[in-house]
């Protein structure tokens, strides 16, 4: 079920926030945050997000898999990381839009806006 949710894929509390806080001021009302790769596959099970904030490593482990799952479902998110693009290994995360730590949060609204506009244009577009 795909719906108005972004998701945030954080292990750091205060970073989460920030970032939760940025997206409700921002317009968006459905913000979930988890902070493991298994929480976020097992939310992912049954459900689709409008967009997605991951972070490339986090306590359980790296979130190539939440990444690849997103991008199957050409779900737009960001990798926002304290690492640089160049030094992870999954080419997957290279899908996403690139995003340092630390960053604004009021950004990442911005570039979610823009993605989701742009993912939607293309799906007006197949259906005509």
């Amino acid at each position: 079920m795909c719906i108005d949710t972004i998701l945030i894929l954080e292990d750091e509390p205060f970073i989460s926030l920030d970032i939760e806080c940025s997206f409700l001021a921002g317009g968006y009302s459905d913000v979930l945050i988890v902070s493991t790769c298994v929480d976020a596959l097992t939310w992912l099970e049954s459900h689709t997000p409008l967009a997605a904030v991951i972070d490339v490593s986090l306590k359980d482990g790296n979130s190539a898999g939440v990444a690849s799952l997103l991008n199957r479902r050409g779900v737009p998110f960001i990798v926002y990381s304290g690492r640089t693009p160049d030094s992870v290994d999954d080419a997957v995360f290279l899908e996403g839009v690139w995003y340092s730590k630390p960053g604004d949060p009021s950004r990442m609204v911005e570039l979610i806006s823009n993605l989701t506009k742009s993912v939607h244009r293309l799906d007006e577009l197949n259906v005509g």
